[in-house]
């Protein structure tokens, strides 16, 4: 499946995103070039010169990309910013600002800062 332009989603087995803006794609192998993509969900994922929200694949290649939330088996990257890279194996040029180690530290943080703050309005009120 081929695409230009603006889709709310698309599946297939292969499916290619050009030049589009898509709310939600999954296939077996997907390629998103100069693309928007809200969620993509595939075994073999390529993105190129494209933003994506969350990013979930077996094996993910990120060439000149920004992507919120990137989780695979394993990464590949070239000149890719990311919020949060989870992942076994990664490599190439990818700025994250939260690993998995760093996000699993973050939301021990925030969890524990919650309930710390909980516990003491409970006290005081």
């Amino acid at each position: 499946m081929n695409h230009n332009g603006s889709i709310g989603g698309a599946g297939a087995e292969r499916v290619e995103v050009r030049a589009s803006a898509v709310r939600e794609v999954h296939g077996e192998d997907v390629h998103a070039e100069a693309s928007a993509v809200r969620q993509l969900a595939a075994e073999h994922a390529r993105l190129t010169g494209s933003a994506a929200g969350l990013v979930r694949a077996g094996y993910a290649r990120v060439e000149s990309s920004n992507v919120g939330v990137l989780a695979a088996r394993e990464v590949e990257c070239t000149q890719t910013r990311a919020l949060v890279v989870v992942s076994l194996r990664s490599r190439g040029d990818v700025r994250a600002l939260f690993d998995m180690r760093g996000a699993l530290a973050f939301g021990a943080g925030y969890f524990l800062a919650r309930a710390a703050l909980r516990w003491l309005r409970r006290t005081l009120a």
